[in-house]
C-alpha cells in the first residue's frame, strides 16, 4: 500500500490570493447587508406618522446624507489617516 505525504511546502502567494478573494466577497456581501437595511429601515420610517418638528427633519437629511458613502468607503478613511499620514479623496 503506498502513502501519499503532502509537501510541506508553503505558498505564500495562493495564501494572498485566497484572502484577497474572501476579502471582495465580504465587502461585497457587508454592501449588501447595509443597503437591504438601509431600504428597510426607510420602508419602516415611511410608514410611520409625519409628526416630526423641523429640527427633527433637517437631523434626518444629515444622518441620509451619511449613509450614502459605503461601509467599506467609511471603513479605508479611516485607516488611510494613520496608515497614508494623509485623508482619501
Amino acid at each position: 500500500m503506498e502513502v501519499i505525504r503532502r509537501s510541506d511546502e508553503r505558498h505564500p502567494a495562493k495564501g494572498l490570493l485566497a484572502g484577497a478573494a474572501a476579502g471582495l466577497i465580504a465587502a461585497w456581501a457587508m454592501n449588501q447587508f447595509q443597503a437591504a437595511w438601509s431600504k428597510a429601515s426607510e420602508q419602516l420610517k415611511s410608514g410611520e406618522q409625519k409628526s416630526q418638528s423641523q429640527n427633527s427633519q433637517s437631523h434626518e437629511r444629515e444622518d441620509k446624507h451619511e449613509e450614502k458613502e459605503d461601509a467599506t468607503m467609511k471603513a479605508a478613511g479611516k485607516l488611510a489617516q494613520p496608515a497614508l499620514g494623509r485623508n482619501l479623496s
